[in-house]
């Protein structure tokens, strides 16, 4: 018998006969296994790339997960500590040393944390909507003389340069309040936001 196979007549582009069968030669099955190979790196990069975007997501979330659950637990100490809040900044000399250091100690904290912010809007966990959200209560707290005074007296020595270059910047546009901003809130007539 033999293993000459019939010439079928058709011919590739080089001019080699293409032949009749179900036989592969080495060359073909190499190009194959190639494009193939090809195929798969192609659709697990597909998958590393929807991978990492939801992996940002997932970041994104938790980053701002974590700040709404430390900022509550802010809100809740200022809340119980309310005695020392509702005498600034009419009646800041009637400060004890006990209260100054429990605002000594929220401060420390708040700016601790809005600095935390800061870090993960300059690394893209958090969008800028978001930052200049949690950007806003550094504002609320530089409206206080005392506040202000514990910042630019030291408070900022133990904080990132460029986040205590961004706080000054804000210190800069923040009027000094005469009344309680917070209070004073509650003596607004109600108006409705569109």
């Amino acid at each position: 018998m033999s293993s000459h196979r019939p010439d079928s007549g058709i011919r590739a582009e080089s001019g080699a006969p293409i032949l009749e069968g179900n036989t592969m030669n080495w060359t073909e099955l190499a190009a194959i296994s190639e494009t193939l190979s090809s195929i798969a790196v192609l659709i697990t990069l597909i998958y590393l790339a929807v991978q990492t975007k939801q992996n940002t997501k997932a970041i994104r979330a938790t980053g701002q997960q974590t700040t709404v659950g430390l900022e509550m637990q802010l809100i809740m100490h200022q809340a119980s500590e309310s005695e020392v809040w509702t005498k600034m900044p009419e009646t800041d000399s009637e400060l004890t040393d006990s209260d100054k250091w429990k605002l000594s100690s929220f401060l420390a904290a708040f700016f601790r944390l809005r600095e935390l912010d800061w870090f993960n809007y300059q690394a893209g966990v958090i969008d800028e909507t978001a930052w200049n959200a949690y950007r806003n209560p550094i504002k609320n707290v530089l409206h206080y003389p005392s506040l202000r005074a514990w910042w630019v007296n030291g408070g900022y020595e133990v904080y990132d340069p460029a986040f205590v270059e961004h706080v000054n910047a804000l210190i800069d546009a923040v009027p000094l309040a005469k009344t309680n901003p917070v209070l004073a809130v509650f003596d607004r007539p109600y108006s409705h936001y569109k």
